[in-house]
């Protein structure tokens, strides 16, 4: 089976403790629902209603703080036309959802992985995480203290590159199992500090249903 697709994506941010996103386009029952998001500030994310965080990650360097986080949720049909993404206090916040089509909706979630710097630094990495099987769709999302725009990590496509905001997020796909290592990149200009969840999320493939092929019966042997 091939990997799970990004089928479109809703983006926004705010200076609140309540960012209200829409819902992506096309979602159907059964469609998986990713949001990839960072903050400001000591503060944490509380995940929009029926969705899991899975994973976070904070930078470790007091008082310049900033939190990134993955969450998500399979579609069921009962979802509204937005969801909200709450904070522990009025910071800013950017976040994208992303419509996945093609994963498990009965276990999407493989594994994840999240990195921080506790000092000042310039460069950073996606780091590296393992997958259990082949055909994973991987996301990553990265917040960072100063502005800036960060290189594009060979590999992966940009969700998510916003200079304002200062934060970025990717996908990418990959084949094989394991170890998806660790991808290395740099921000210009700026010495800063980061926090990268990469809920290399690593999707499970979508399992065909078994069954006998239509107009078929069952062959009745004699005894």
């Amino acid at each position: 089976m091939p990997a799970p697709v990004v089928a479109s994506v809703v983006s926004d941010w705010g200076t609140t403790s309540s960012l209200v996103i829409d819902k992506p386009s096309g979602v159907t029952p059964g469609d998986l629902l990713v949001i990839v998001a960072g903050l400001f500030g000591n503060n944490t994310f509380t995940p929009p209603s029926g969705f899991t965080q899975r994973v976070t990650s904070i930078t470790t360097y007091s008082p310049d703080y900033v939190r990134s986080a993955i969450f998500d949720k399979v579609a069921d049909g009962s979802e509204g036309a937005d969801f909200t993404i709450g904070a522990s206090a009025s910071t800013d916040i950017r976040a994208s959802i992303l419509r996945v089509t093609g994963a498990d909706p009965a276990a999407p979630f493989d594994s994840s992985a999240n990195v921080s710097s506790s000092n000042y630094v310039q460069e950073k990495n996606i780091p590296s995480l393992t997958t259990s099987g082949p055909d994973r769709l991987l996301v990553a999302v990265q917040q960072r203290w100063y502005t800036g725009l960060t290189t594009e990590p060979a590999g992966w496509t940009i969700i998510t590159e916003d200079y304002q905001t200062s934060h970025s997020s990717w996908y990418k796909t990959q084949a094989a199992a394991g170890a998806s290592g660790q991808t290395d990149f740099n921000q210009s200009g700026v010495w800063d500090l980061f926090a990268t969840s990469v809920a290399s999320y690593a999707f499970a493939p979508e399992v065909p249903a078994r069954g006998r092929p239509a107009g078929w019966r069952r062959s009745m042997g004699l005894r």
